[in-house]
């Protein structure tokens, strides 16, 4: 009588959670998101047409080794033709995801957020748009501008919000295929 009630009392601990009903404005759970190892920003100055570049990357994908940055260095009171190219370099070929990005840019966007002693010197305006109405950026090209004033140190988060099964907004999704900040210096 006392096993029989054991296995009851552990049947039902472990089956009630798996009724719980879904939120059906909660992202899903199965969809296949992209592996990103390497995420490149690449800036054409406006006015030169110099060209910078700073990369992240994380040759071994999520969890394992640390993954390793360059600091991107910008000129003040510039602006540059910025574009972000993202690759999942564990496959052979190497996968450039940009492509399924623009197939799929009602479901991806870009944020790109200035922090620290760089917040009041650099802004960030998205260009390229997808097919939603009303039209929201997507974010795989973009102007960004600088300010003069002394030389300054901060962080350029970037993040690649996914929206499965939510309608997309102005704001960061609830699911990001990509999270990261690269150190940025002004001078």
């Amino acid at each position: 009588m006392r096993n029989s009630f054991f296995i009851l009392m552990t049947t039902i601990l472990f089956v009630l959670p798996a009724c719980k009903e879904k939120d059906p404005t909660a992202p899903s759970d199965d969809i296949e998101h992209e592996v990103i190892t390497s995420v490149t920003l690449v800036l054409r100055d406006s006015v030169t047409s110099a060209v910078r570049t700073a990369s992240w990357r994380d040759a071994d994908g999520p969890g394992g080794a640390a993954p390793v940055a360059d600091t991107l260095f910008l000129a003040a009171g510039r602006t540059y033709l910025g574009s972000i190219l993202l690759l999942n370099e564990s496959v052979t070929p190497t996968d450039t995801l940009n492509v399924e990005i623009e197939e799929q840019a009602n479901q991806h966007q870009f944020f790109y957020t200035p922090t620290g002693g760089i917040s009041s010197l650099v802004g960030i305006e998205r260009t390229d748009r997808d097919t939603n109405t009303p039209s929201l950026p997507v974010g795989l090209q973009f102007k960004l501008r600088t300010s003069g004033g002394g030389p300054s140190t901060g962080g350029l988060g970037i993040v690649l919000s996914h929206y499965d099964g939510i309608p997309k907004t102005a704001t960061p999704g609830p699911e990001s295929d990509i999270d990261i900040v690269l150190v940025t210096r002004v001078q």
